[in-house]
């Protein structure tokens, strides 16, 4: 019993290196938010973590897009096969008025969009200062690397 609690206390620095270097690469992912895209949910130069996407993201889900290798932090809107519609800066989802569960900033334009099978809209919450799917149209859902996010500091 003794030699096996020697042997432990000798491996457990790296055990516990191994667990961590684990669970960076197949469970976390640091991200830090550059930009005011999130504003005011999150501020520009946020780090924090988010979780390696396993299941699909839903609507409203925080997520980290991989957009030609630069990290974009966005809010999922829309999901595969709807039709979305912003009207007067209200969420419409095939044709059905959806209230937004979080505060956004500014005015979203009208426009109309129906997403393919594999298909996410992302917008940011600072509409007004925002490069998402409004401009880079919907993201695949293979370009969707990350949901979530967990502030770690400011």
């Amino acid at each position: 019993m003794k030699k096996a609690l020697k042997i432990f206390r000798n491996y457990s620095f790296y055990l516990i290196i191994l667990t961590v270097l684990l669970l960076r690469f197949f469970v976390f992912m640091p991200v830090v938010v550059e930009g005011t895209s999130m504003v005011p949910t999150l501020e520009n130069s946020e780090k924090g973590v988010s979780f390696k996407r396993y299941t699909q993201p839903k609507r409203f889900d925080i997520v980290i897009i991989n957009n030609n290798d630069k990290l974009l932090v966005k809010r999922v809107i829309g999901l595969p096969g709807e039709n979305i519609k912003y009207v007067n800066s209200e969420l419409y989802i095939n044709d059905v008025f959806v209230k937004e569960s979080f505060n956004p900033i500014g005015t979203t334009e009208n426009f109309e969009y129906s997403l393919g099978v594999d298909e996410y809209f992302c917008i940011g919450d600072n509409r007004e200062h925002s490069m998402d799917s409004r401009v880079y149209g919907p993201f695949n859902i293979d370009q969707i690397i990350a949901k979530g996010f967990i502030p770690i500091m400011k």
